[in-house]
């Protein structure tokens, strides 16, 4: 199969295209090859996943799913390309107390949604995904009481160092305890930085994080119920530089790879009593896993593949 080289999103002279047009840009031809090698390896191994669970849903058909997901605009090609070519019906649009009576299944994506979906407990029954409870959707949320809950209850080593008011020198990352994909956090690399960022630093809406350093950040994708990971699926997120931030950087390219952390991510989700589909962001160093956050919703990572988790829901 032939790929035009600017259809490519990698960054740089290659990625982007300009060096087919700039036959003297300074990448060697040894490194475009690698990059080339690289992106077709990437394509391949997501591409495979894709048939394999596209196969099993013909092979192991199950009951052909209707399917409402919440209305969210950024997400729905991505979530309706994964779903294309299997026996399921999706619909986007509103969700409601009614939904469940028409719907097999129902997915709120943002957390006011899930939060919502609380004044109707014969919805939250009946919903094969489970919702998780509102207590662990404002822990989850508020990233700084989250990572000092897990500090408490003993996972303390998988926590970057994190304050509010305690001293962290720079270089550190500042960040809103409740934030979305990347939005009001800041790498603070000098006390020059520190002093501009001081209204805040100061401010109880934000703290301070040690940077994990490295160019890898994974997400892995889990189905929680009963105490259980039903399903997961992690996410590969390389950059182009040594401290990134998601959502304020675009990766060089996203791929799925196999998490060796499943029986640690199992713990947290049983110590904070979760339910329901999650997503842990976390980066490794030095053999250990450092976790960033735990979203309690589905991530945007999962979207192209979210149509593999059907296959393991308990559908009445």
């Amino acid at each position: 199969m032939r790929m035009k080289i600017r259809s490519l999103s990698f960054p740089g002279p290659f990625w982007d295209g300009s060096l087919a047009r700039n036959p003297g840009g300074s990448i060697s031809l040894t490194d475009r090859l690698i990059r080339k090698m690289v992106w077709y390896a990437v394509k391949f191994r997501n591409r495979t996943y894709v048939a394999y669970e596209k196969a099993l849903t013909h092979i192991l058909p199950g009951k052909p799913l209707r399917i409402l997901v919440e209305e969210y605009p950024d997400w729905q090609r991505q979530i309706r390309r994964g779903f294309r070519s299997t026996p399921h019906e999706l619909v986007f649009g509103p969700i409601s107390e009614g939904s469940r009576a028409e719907f097999d299944v129902v997915m709120p994506i943002q957390i006011q949604e899930l939060m919502r979906a609380h004044q109707w407990p014969e919805f939250l029954k009946a919903n094969p995904i489970p919702i998780p409870s509102e207590e662990c959707i404002s822990l989850c949320d508020d990233k700084f009481k989250f990572g000092q809950t897990l500090i408490k209850t003993g996972f303390g080593e998988y926590i970057p160092m994190m304050t509010q008011d305690g001293e962290l020198k720079p270089p550190y990352i500042l960040k809103k305890r409740i934030g979305y994909w990347g939005k009001d956090c800041w790498v603070v690399r000098t006390r020059k930085e520190e002093w501009i960022a001081s209204d805040k630093r100061n401010d109880p809406a934000f703290y301070r994080q040690r940077i994990v350093p490295g160019p890898v950040e994974f997400a892995t994708h889990i189905l929680f119920e009963k105490g259980r990971i039903v399903k997961a699926l992690n996410i590969k997120y390389k950059f182009g530089k040594d401290i990134p931030i998601k959502g304020q950087d675009k990766p060089l390219y996203t791929v799925i790879h196999r998490c060796p952390y499943l029986d640690l991510f199992g713990k947290i989700l049983r110590s904070i009593d979760f339910q329901g589909i999650c997503c842990v962001n976390y980066k490794v160093e030095r053999g250990n896993p450092y976790i960033l956050e735990i979203n309690p919703r589905i991530g945007g990572s999962l979207t192209p593949f979210f149509f593999s988790f059907m296959r393991h829901l308990n559908v009445g």
